[in-house]
């Protein structure tokens, strides 16, 4: 999961950067309004973290200014000011979520979670799409810029469950539990030729690869 985070204080940018890719996210760095305006409206990032006190303005503004841009990134506000009435702004601007200094990474990293989550829901149809990459979920079936993909069974299902955690880091673990069974006895090698299939079907034919491998890990499909 690719996501922003806006704040001032080096040693908390250094401190969440590190923990936050400990919990398999990927995470850009501004430290200044302005900064953080032009990098969350370039993106795609599939969360906001945001301070509320920046050297020329508060993050309060920035949210605003990115809700009237019709950007609806799901955002977090990570900050000191913690009153009723800062949250409630905050709330106000359009924030998702609000949490406190000092605070624990886990929490931080489930709260992203959360509210990617129920992001993905409220627009959630029929049909996953990432970049050209679309999966009719109804029909069972999946294309890139217009083209059919020919996969069997498992590289399939594979395929969906990348798609509906987009942005994200899929544990090897997880693809086997979801797509082979919880219990299943399943060789590294064995999920490896199933990738390599989803690979040689959505990547290899097309300019720009979607599928990613984060090595110790797993696989994340986003563009890049």
């Amino acid at each position: 999961m690719k996501v922003l985070y806006v704040d001032d204080d080096a040693v908390a940018r250094q401190f969440v950067s590190r923990g936050l890719g400990g919990h398999g996210f990927e995470v850009e760095l501004a430290a200044t309004l302005e900064e953080g305006l032009e990098r969350a409206r370039e993106g795609p990032y599939q969360a906001l973290i945001l301070d509320v006190s920046l050297p020329d303005g508060e993050g309060f503004d920035l949210l605003e200014r990115l809700r009237e841009d019709c950007i609806d990134t799901p955002a977090l506000f990570l900050t000191s000011r913690d009153s009723v009435s800062d949250r409630l702004r905050g709330f106000e601007r359009g924030a998702d979520d609000y949490l406190a200094k000092p605070f624990a990474l886990s929490e931080l990293a489930a709260r992203l979670q959360v509210i990617v989550r129920r992001a993905l829901a409220a627009n959630a149809d029929d049909t996953l799409r990432v970049a050209d990459l679309v999966f009719d979920l109804k029909a069972g079936r999946a294309e890139r810029a217009g083209q059919p993909l020919e996969l069997s069974r498992k590289p399939l299902a594979l395929l969906r469950l990348l798609m509906s955690r987009a942005g994200r880091v899929v544990s090897r673990d997880e693809m086997i539990e979801n797509v082979w069974g919880a219990g299943a006895t399943v060789t590294a090698n064995a999920l490896e030729v199933q990738i390599n299939a989803l690979r040689k079907q959505v990547d290899r034919p097309f300019d720009g690869a979607l599928i990613h491998t984060r090595t110790g890990i797993g696989y994340v499909l986003e563009e890049r």
